[in-house]
């Protein structure tokens, strides 16, 4: 998943603005049966490239965007 964003501005005036950015999120999923019952293993890896960058910036505050971050489920169908 690729998401890419234009520069932002900050300000009423339109004079600030934080620069654009585009983000990479990979994942992979695999399906089997344990038991002949259904399980999804899930591994996900959030902002891959471990790019620094503002997240939803307002006129009235800014926030560090979320680091590279790693997601792993497991889903047991009983």
């Amino acid at each position: 998943n690729i998401n890419a964003v234009s520069k932002q501005y900050i300000n009423a005036e339109n004079t600030l603005s934080v620069p654009g950015r585009t983000l990479l999120d990979v994942g992979a999923r695999y399906s089997t049966k344990v038991e002949n019952h259904p399980v999804t293993f899930r591994a996900n890896i959030y902002n891959l490239t471990n790019k620094a960058y503002w997240a939803q910036p307002q006129l009235t505050n800014l926030a560090l965007g979320a680091p590279r971050t790693y997601m792993l489920s497991v889903s047991y169908d009983f």
